[in-house]
């Protein structure tokens, strides 16, 4: 949902020094189809939150942050977003759980976001 708020701000002339993603998929119905493999959900989902089409067309610098142990929304649903975003990108992996991730990964989480706001922020560093 954030790659779809990022899109719609770019549509309106906003453009961010950077995006941080984290813990995010590639669209609604692939996480859905995850999870529910026995149901039909790309007939069913009303909404698709497709990330990955419209990352396709954002240019702003991105940080994606996932786990490979996120039990909610899988890593190769971020994978998949990370691959399909046009603008300058870093894929930062860090371990644990959906919503402790970045507890559990300590100073590898925030020497992360440290070096991706002295990246797109001058003179912050």
């Amino acid at each position: 949902m954030a790659v779809s708020l990022a899109h719609e701000l770019a549509a309106e002339g906003v453009h961010p020094a950077g995006l941080i993603l984290e813990s995010t998929f590639s669209s609604m119905v692939d996480a859905g189809a995850h999870h529910y493999p026995w149901l039909p959900v790309r007939l069913l989902s009303r909404y698709r939150y497709e990330s990955a089409r419209k990352a396709a067309t954002l240019d702003a610098p991105a940080l994606m942050i996932h786990s490979r142990t996120d039990e909610i929304v899988p890593f190769d649903l971020g994978r998949k977003l990370f691959a399909a975003y046009a603008g300058h990108k870093e894929f930062l992996e860090i371990k644990g759980s959906h919503n402790s991730g970045y507890l559990d990964s300590g100073a590898v989480y925030t020497d992360g976001l440290r070096g991706f706001f002295e990246s797109v922020l001058p003179g912050k560093k």
